[in-house]
């Protein structure tokens, strides 16, 4: 059973045109919809800081000093990106 799942729809006709499609593709088939209202999470929604364990809090503190440090590699093109996660997967 396949699952589609639409994010950030902003209007009607989105929805309606993957389902038109869907349903001229299934003619058959019997489809469930579930429609829910999409959450904006706010700062006081976060989990309190000492649910989040101290490996993360350290592991991202690390990462945003090596940001600021210039520490990283900026891929421009999709040829880049691949060839840097195949020598990270390769090492």
């Amino acid at each position: 059973m396949a699952i589609t799942v639409l994010r950030h729809i902003k209007n009607a006709e989105e929805v309606l045109g993957v389902l038109r499609k869907e349903f001229e593709d299934n003619p058959t088939q019997i489809f469930t919809i579930t429609i829910e209202q999409e959450q904006n999470y706010n700062e006081e929604d976060m989990p309190d800081e000492e649910l989040i364990s101290e490996e993360l809090i350290k592991a991202v503190q690390e990462s945003d000093k090596s940001y600021k440090s210039g520490k990283y590699i900026r891929c421009e093109t999709k040829e880049e990106r691949e060839a840097l996660f195949k020598s990270a997967w390769n090492d």
